[in-house]
């Protein structure tokens, strides 16, 4: 035990000697200053640039190092540094080099700078002339590559560790497109690299883009023979955002590299998010509160499948007394789909969610030249009411109630799509209070199919039931809603003629404000034409009955049958005492014929005669009357 004990301490002190000789031998034939003019000389020639150093020493133990580091634009520092380090740090183990083996135990760059700079052309870089293509040297063939059947040595290549400490790239973009990007600092540790075998990896960075920044941390394994890399822990952070990410990227030997993500973010302020994006909440639109999203996405550059779920129910939006959902309300979506490498994505499965109502759709968005051609169809089903009323500040007052229900329809191009909807709803309201309209106990039913912005495929049928109200300047509520458009028809097509003084013969009331004590309608609809069914309205200063058909579209022509009961006193004199009812009301009757445009009246006089008729019947006295009474009702009524 004894003699091996002295063996091993007589091999230790030879290997310390050689370490020593070596040193020593590397001092005398390769001084610092001739190092460092090596380094220079060969530097400045490959890269045709000035190259400074501060110190340069070559050991057997700490290997090469080279501090203070610069290196020049081109050609010289007068245009500037392109990369500068505070140290370079190689060190590479000899003795595997006898048996083709580079050992490399560590390479360090300790504060590193470089500055990248894109020209104003947009297509070429301060680094452009060092990635040209070098003309290979002709030369002679070494003597083992001369004789057949002799192949050298493959050398192979481990790096123990590679450490970029507190690195800096400085991009600065000259072009239109001004896209300047900083990042510091810059850390990336890898440890056992190897040709062969997998190795790990670490990198911390943090981007500055445009008064953002964005941290990045990465750790992870590569396989250089496989050509994969694990993500086992990401992270990419920018304020209070945080977003975790971990997967795998493969096939990075092809053409077509491969991934597999899943990336989910934290509950996000969306006020961090819309310092990206200012311009995406539409005017008037407020939001608050914090938001989060999860993405699974695979496949390769050209093919993606992908599966997202965004969840907004730690959101506060509002948008005046229109909407408004508080924080906690279940607000979310999903989408299942593809991208193919023709560029077109499929969305197999949208889903989304607001308090309790759901509504699901599936479609696709092909490219087309600058826009791009969408189809999508969605569909909620029985969607209440009372709980969307919830949502709604403007709307919750009036404790509606009811169902809706909807099916529709988006194609074209994204810059102008086409819609349709089929809708059904059955909506009650006790109390309704609109700049335009009041009233109690309104019901509206309808079940209509291909409804487009203008109406002119719509079918099915509608029903109005009001009792008291008053209704504010008719035209403006008409045009306020589709549904409103169809119901109101009637009214507002009276308040045309009114305007057009297509009833200058009659004193109507304004139509600016009509109140009444009931209001009954039933509709049919075809073809951008309305066919009312009944239209009563029952007020103490004006009641309408009015049947017929009214267009929606182009000349609006129209085909009604009108009964007006006016005001008490509204026609005096001896024509009013034959029009006046039993309440002293009197009622006028009319056909509207023609277009909107060109509107024909034909006054029906025919009660009116009976009535007068009778009345010379009951007393001689008014026979005396007889013809002035008739002269005067030709005079008004048919004009």
């Amino acid at each position: 035990m004894k003699k091996l004990f002295k063996i091993l301490l007589i091999l230790v002190g030879i290997v310390v000697l050689l370490l020593i000789a070596a040193t020593v031998a590397l001092r005398i034939y390769l001084p610092p200053e001739k190092a460092r003019a090596l380094v220079l000389k060969h530097l400045s020639e490959q890269l045709k640039r000035e190259v400074s150093v501060g110190k340069v020493s070559v050991s057997v133990l700490s290997g090469l190092e080279i501090t203070e580091l610069k290196i020049s634009e081109a050609p010289t520092f007068a245009k500037g540094t392109f990369i500068a380090s505070e140290l370079f740090s190689l060190n590479v183990a000899l003795a595997p080099l006898l048996s083709h083996k580079v050992v490399v135990r560590q390479i360090v760059l300790k504060k590193p700078t470089v500055v990248v700079i894109r020209k104003s052309d947009g297509k070429t870089f301060n680094f452009s002339d060092l990635t040209e293509t070098a003309q290979p040297t002709k030369g002679k063939s070494s003597p083992a590559a001369d004789k057949p059947g002799e192949e050298s040595k493959p050398f192979t290549l481990v790096v123990s560790r590679a450490e970029i400490e507190q690195g800096s790239l400085h991009f600065i973009d000259l072009s239109p497109a001004k896209q300047s990007v900083d990042i510091y600092p810059f850390d990336l540790k890898l440890k056992g690299v190897s040709l062969t075998d997998p190795f790990s990896l670490q990198l911390g960075m943090k981007v500055k883009y445009r008064g953002s920044e964005l941290g990045v941390k990465l750790a992870g394994k590569t396989n250089l023979v496989d050509g994969t890399f694990q993500i086992t822990e990401g992270n990419l952070t920018s304020g209070a955002a945080q977003v975790t990410l971990a997967g795998t990227l493969s096939q990075l030997k092809t053409p077509t590299p491969a991934f597999k993500m899943h990336l989910e973010s934290n509950e996000v302020p969306v006020k961090e998010l819309l310092k990206y994006a200012p311009q995406a909440v539409p005017a008037g639109v407020t939001l608050d509160g914090t938001t989060k999203v999860a993405v699974d996405v695979s496949g390769t550059a050209a093919d993606q499948q992908f599966a997202s779920k965004w969840t907004g129910t730690g959101l506060h939006i509002a948008s005046g007394e229109n909407f408004d959902k508080p924080v906690g309300v279940p607000l979310e979506m999903t989408v299942i789909g593809n991208r193919a490498s023709s560029g077109l994505i499929s969305l197999k499965n949208v889903n989304a969610k607001i308090s309790e109502s759901i509504v699901s759709g599936s479609g696709t968005i092909e490219p087309k030249g600058k826009d791009a051609h969408v189809s999508f169809a969605f569909k909620g089903t029985e969607w209440s009411v009372e709980d969307l009323a919830k949502l709604s500040p403007a709307t919750a007052p009036f404790k509606p109630s009811g169902t809706v229900s909807f099916d529709g329809r988006i194609s074209g191009l994204a810059s102008a799509p086409q819609t349709t909807l089929d809708a059904k709803a059955k909506i009650k309201l006790g109390e309704v209070k609109h700049p335009f309209y009041e009233g109690n106990g309104l019901e509206m039913n309808w079940d209509i199919s291909d409804i487009t912005p203008d109406l002119s495929k719509a079918v099915g049928v509608a029903h109005l039931s009001q009792g008291a109200g008053k209704i504010l300047q008719v035209e403006k509520l008409a045009a306020s809603s589709k549904i409103g458009r169809i119901v109101l028809s009637p009214l507002a097509t009276l308040a045309k003629l009114q305007k057009k003084g297509a009833l200058k013969q009659v004193k109507l009331p304004s139509f600016d404000t009509v109140p009444f004590d009931s209001l009954l309608g039933d509709y049919a609809l075809k073809g951008g034409n309305v066919d009312v069914k009944t239209f009563n309205l029952e007020g103490s200063d004006l009641s309408i009955q009015n049947k017929g058909s009214i267009g929606l579209l182009g000349a609006q022509p129209i085909q009604m049958n009108v009964a007006l009961k006016l005001a008490a006193d509204a026609v005096g004199g001896s024509v009013g005492q034959i029009l006046n009812d039993a309440s002293g009301r009197p009622t006028v009757k009319f056909i509207a014929s023609g277009t909107m445009s060109d509107p024909k009246i034909k006054w029906d006089i025919a009660d009116v005669q009976k009535k007068a008729t009778e009345e010379i019947m009951k007393n001689k006295d008014v026979q005396k009357a007889v013809g002035e009474v008739q002269k005067a009702l030709e005079g008004i009524f048919r004009r």
